[in-house]
């Protein structure tokens, strides 16, 4: 048995690097796609690095399965520069595997603050040390190989890969308790135990260390070392993509607390509509009976008094109607056209789904009276709420200008868009009604595949706003 799995081994060798390249390969391309969207979960914004060693090591595993080929076809001058990059391209991989433990510690104590340049000067004192005296240095060729990538794996690999197990330990306990994610914890902590196992099989076990070699585990064990780097790669890929998850988790949850928000307003702003175009008006209409009757009861100074004093009570209920009003409309932030919206664009969700572009060419001093900013806000957390719901939008361009004393506000995407005589739904109706408000208007340019751009202009100030904002106090 044991004769047949060796046979079997040194049999499929080459198939096992491909195997190994091709697992690390899919694990830096899902970390490299995950990478280029936004969270606030602090894994997401180093998973590049990671992203970068799984890529590069593919490369350095594929070496070992194209090399031998070319060796039948390359003149060997030729041959042996790919392999001096092949070498190379494993000590780059250690590299950011060094760097995404480092990373992965942030934010770093002030004292500690070097450790974010100890990779690259780790990898450059490999490489003046050891990697360029050595080519020239050494007795052969193959000698140099194989000293460089057991240097290459001691010396960087083995700290990057325990650095980065520690790491991912330490960002397993930094998810907010909020996400309710605990088999997400869980996978971190595999993924961690995965890159021990790799500063084992990938860092200590290399071709030449004096104590422990893959040639002994291959004599131990009859399985190379490929196939037990196969196996961590594959761990780390499972738990990798599992780890993942977290991010679709935390947009489902912005998106959902984004809708209920919606929501919530609408619902406020249906109260205050209902508070003041029907309780007021009752209330109103109440008052005027009660003053009428009173016109009569003048003889009657005790029915009189008791008229008075439900006029009273009528006038402190329109008070407080008129202070809960007030407090249901949404309040914008300030009168300040350019820190209103600036504020507005940074507690959009869209900024977990999409790169945002703001460009403000406005006077900094710009202002609208309170009720129109309100219903200028409304209008682009709409347009923004829609994108970051529908538009699957990679980029997004945010952007105002004022000329001839209007505000052009023009919000912009390259997402998946809609047909252009799709029947407006209930959003798009209230954008336009807040736009016809403010006495301005509201344009909408789209095409599916093409993305969508939302154009709202509006006067800085404007008699129909003025008059709107008269009623409402009234």
């Amino acid at each position: 048995m044991r004769e047949a799995l060796a046979l079997f081994f040194t049999t499929n060798q080459v198939l096992m690097h491909f195997i190994t390249g091709q697992v690390f390969f899919v694990l830096g391309l899902l970390l490299a796609i995950q990478s280029r969207r936004h969270s606030r979960l602090a894994l997401a914004r180093v998973l590049g690095w990671l992203a970068g060693f799984g890529v590069l090591l593919s490369l350095h595993e594929w070496g070992f399965v194209f090399l031998p080929v070319q060796s039948a076809y390359l003149p060997q001058p030729f041959l042996d520069l790919l392999k001096v990059v092949h070498v190379g391209v494993l000590g780059v991989a250690f590299g950011l595997l060094f760097q995404f433990g480092v990373e992965s510690l942030r934010p770093l104590a002030r004292p500690w603050l070097w450790l974010r340049f100890l990779p690259a000067f780790v990898v450059i004192v490999w490489g003046v040390v050891v990697f360029l005296p050595g080519l020239a240095a050494a007795a052969t060729f193959d000698a140099w190989f194989a000293t460089s990538e057991t240097s290459a794996r001691l010396f960087i690999g083995v700290p990057g890969a325990l650095l980065a197990a520690y790491g991912l330990r330490r960002q397993a306990m930094l998810i907010p308790p909020s996400l309710d994610v605990r088999r997400i914890s869980a996978m971190l902590r595999i993924a961690g135990l995965a890159f021990v196992a790799l500063a084992v099989f990938g860092g200590v076990v290399a071709p030449r260390t004096p104590f422990f070699n893959e040639e002994q585990l291959w004599a131990w064990t009859a399985i190379p070392i490929e196939a037990y780097r196969a196996l961590v790669g594959l761990v780390l890929l499972v738990s990798m993509y599992r780890v993942v998850e977290v991010f679709n988790i935390e947009l489902d949850r912005r998106l959902t607390s984004m809708e209920e928000e919606q929501l919530l307003l609408a619902e406020r702003e249906r109260l205050g509509r209902e508070l003041h175009d029907r309780t007021l008006q009752s209330i109103y209409a109440a008052g005027l009976l009660l003053r009428s009757v009173l016109q009569r009861v003048h003889d009657d100074a005790s029915l009189a008094a008791l008229v008075e004093q439900s006029l009273t009570l009528l006038n402190d209920a329109v008070t407080d109607i008129r202070n809960h009003i007030g407090l249901l409309k949404p309040q914008p932030t300030g009168g300040n056209l350019v820190a209103a919206l600036r504020e507005a664009v940074r507690q959009s969700p869209v900024h977990s789904l999409a790169d945002v572009e703001t460009i403000f060419d406005v006077a900094p001093d710009a202002v609208l009276e309170s009720g129109a900013l309100g219903h200028l806000l409304m209008i682009v957390n709409e347009a923004l709420s829609n994108v970051a719901r529908h538009a699957e939008a990679r980029h997004v361009c945010v952007q105002v200008r004022q000329q001839d004393g209007t505000v052009l506000v023009e919000i912009a995407d390259d997402g998946q868009g809609f047909p252009a005589d799709v029947v407006p739904g209930y959003g798009l109706r209230t954008m336009q009604e807040r736009a016809r408000l403010l006495g301005g208007h509201l344009e909408i340019e789209t095409a599916p595949q093409r993305g969508t751009t939302v154009r709202l202009t509006v006067p800085l100030c404007h008699e129909q706003t003025k008059s709107w904002q008269h009623e409402v106090a009234s």
